[in-house]
């Protein structure tokens, strides 16, 4: 059965076939194969191999694996950050302050390769680049406004912003403090 001009579904008005030349698909494939070069080794820098960034989305799996622990148990928990000592550790609120802890070791924190504790900022105390700071976290997982900031050997840095009442941690580019009104 014909169509009344004369064309098929499978052929063109001049007669030949349908679809794309060999040189056309190797201009494609050529392309794809470009970007693909250009695009993966970048990506890979940015998200994979950049020390900094890769310290401060493990910090804020830490920080929100112990606020999910204190809402789990319904009992606070206090994280150390001892910005000397370069790293972070957890206690339940009931074992604050006992020095025969078993196993400190275990809830320890430590940033990898270059990457370091610059300074923390707590909205009760304000800034500070040194010593220990301590952060409650209630049963239900409310804590108090801070900012930790991460730095590396290069002088790059980092801010997690951690609210009172929101579940996600913010990371930003940088150094933030947040002025007065923003408190």
């Amino acid at each position: 059965m014909g169509f009344a001009n004369g064309i098929t579904p499978d052929r063109t008005i001049d007669g030949h076939d349908r679809g794309f030349t060999l040189l056309e698909l190797i201009i494609v494939l050529m392309l794809i194969g470009l970007f693909m070069v250009v695009s993966i080794p970048a990506l890979r820098n940015t998200l994979i191999d950049d020390p900094l960034k890769s310290t401060g989305r493990r910090l804020v799996g830490y920080i929100d694996g112990i606020r999910e622990l204190a809402i789990r148990e319904q009992k606070g928990y206090l994280i150390y950050i001892d910005i000397d000592g370069n790293s972070l550790r957890y206690l339940p609120e009931s074992e604050a302050g006992k020095d025969d802890i078993e196993e400190p070791e275990k809830n320890l924190f430590s940033p990898t390769g270059d990457a370091r504790l610059r300074s923390v900022w707590q909205k009760s105390d304000g800034s500070a680049g040194g010593g220990v700071f301590e952060l409650w976290i209630s049963g239900q997982g409310y804590l108090e406004k801070t900012v930790i900031h991460l730095e590396d050997d290069a002088g790059e840095t980092l801010s997690l912003v951690v609210y009172p009442f929101l579940p996600g941690i913010e990371i930003r580019d940088g150094v933030y403090e947040p002025v007065q009104d923003d408190q």
